[in-house]
């Protein structure tokens, strides 16, 4: 086993993949209601969400996820302490949008005598185009105190599908040859080679299982690979965090980067963050030095689930970072129409109300506001003109001028008012004063 140098190697630089891969990452989104949670990464260790809004909203915990021709599917753990025994099978063929289509029963009448009450953490195995559950179910969701050995009936298992694409046809749960521990949680198997690895958890402990014969048979003796435990306490307490020992991991998956080189990704069980390290020679020594914690947009991550190294159109991570965006934009914007006071403005009933207000100022007072009122315009359209007398009398010629609108100009109408005033006796001077409408 690799042994720890420095625990600064927690940002440590992930080991290169391929050209054009990226890691594509489904798990349990606790803060918005142990929902659906989908990432994408460059490294495999931050991840950025694909949505933040789930489309399927219903309990969709320890999402496992898997890819069948264009689309992709999930499967994950629908009611943990449920009475028929199932999980819940999603697809997608956009990673956005996702529908639930089936629910299929961990149940073999021929194994068990009692009804199952609990059914979790179910895990794809894909080998051959053959599409297989492994999942755990029990009578009881945790074990009598003092008495540990009571995850019973009988514990993990496999289901096929025989309908891939449908995903409603499965076998009946078959156990799993060689494995018989009932304390075991969160079976995931790997394949390097002609072996294959079974990992789970025993009592909190990492532990590995290897076979020769096939994927579900012929598993020896279990080797504990949690030697990197002191880092992953050492990176909690660093945090502030609380570490529990007796049960620090559970929830172990493993992707494998190209070559011998391969990712394990596992939980602080208490704190429920995701942790992840390394292996360079085909799963046999894990590298103490390369344990770092995972994020999902630069926060800790949360939840079991699963990875898959994936290759597609590069723009997937623009898509990440841009719904995410978008989602907080209109997020943003929901907030600013439920509380525009917040942000300096007015919602749509207090700007109507404000503007009948103001125009009701306006007309009560124009003035006020530097404007012309009605007897403005009338003094200075119809205001005085003053003549002068020749000989006795004065001759006073009006013109009417009339428009459509203010806007418009004045036409004469009709032909102009010509008469004369008399002015007897000392009167030299005429004035003609407009009074208005009357």
């Amino acid at each position: 086993m690799a042994t720890l140098v420095s625990l600064t190697l927690w940002t440590a630089s992930t080991r290169a993949t391929d050209s054009g891969q990226f890691f594509l990452r489904t798990s349990t989104h606790v803060g918005v209601g142990n929902v659906l949670r989908v990432g994408v990464s460059s490294d495999g260790v931050n991840f950025t969400d694909l949505f933040l809004t789930p489309t399927l909203t219903n309990y969709s915990r320890d999402a496992s996820v898997t890819k069948h021709g264009r689309n992709y599917v999930v499967a994950y753990t629908d009611q943990f302490t449920s009475s028929n025994g199932t999980f819940g099978v999603a697809v997608s063929s956009n990673l956005v949008n996702w529908s639930q289509i089936a629910t299929p029963k961990a149940m073999n009448t021929n194994l068990i005598t009692n009804w199952i009450n609990n059914t979790w953490a179910p895990e794809w195995f894909v080998e051959d185009d053959r599409y297989y559950i492994i999942v755990r179910v029990s009578l009881t969701t945790n074990g009598i105190p003092n008495e540990r050995d009571t995850l019973r009936a009988p514990g993990h298992g496999y289901m096929q599908c025989l309908d891939p694409g449908t995903w409603t046809n499965w076998t009946e749960f078959q156990p799993i040859g060689g494995f018989t521990n009932t304390n075991a949680n969160d079976v995931a198997i790997a394949k390097f080679g002609d072996s294959y690895h079974l990992f789970y958890t025993d009592q909190g402990d990492l532990m590995v299982r290897r076979s020769m014969e096939g994927p579900f048979s012929g598993y020896g003796a279990a080797s504990n690979i949690s030697s990197f435990e002191d880092v992953v306490d050492a990176g909690e307490k660093a945090r502030g965090s609380f570490v529990y020992r007796p049960f620090p991991f559970e929830g172990p998956f493993v992707v494998h980067l190209g070559g011998d080189d391969y990712r394990l990704y596992f939980q602080n069980l208490i704190n429920d963050r995701t942790w992840t390290v390394l292996s360079t020679n085909g799963m046999v020594d894990w590298d103490t030095n390369s344990v770092q914690l995972v994020t999902y947009n630069g926060s800790n991550s949360f939840g079991h689930g699963s990875v898959m190294k994936i290759s597609g159109p590069e723009t997937l991570l623009a898509l990440a970072g841009s719904r995410v965006r978008a989602e907080s934009a209109l997020a943003e914007s929901a907030n600013i129409r439920t509380n525009p006071s917040a942000y300096g403005l007015y919602s749509g009933l207090e700007f109507t109300n404000n503007r009948r207000a103001g125009q009701a100022d306006v007309i009560a007072s124009p003035r006020t506001f530097g404007l012309f009122d009605r007897n403005s315009i009338m003094d200075l359209n119809l205001g005085g003109v003053m003549l002068q007398k020749q000989d006795t009398s004065v001759l006073v010629d009006l013109q009417v001028l009339t428009s459509t609108n203010l806007s418009q100009g004045f036409t004469n109408h009709p032909a102009s008012i010509s008469f004369p005033v008399e002015l007897p006796g000392n009167k030299h001077f005429l004035r003609i004063r407009a009074l208005g409408p009357q």
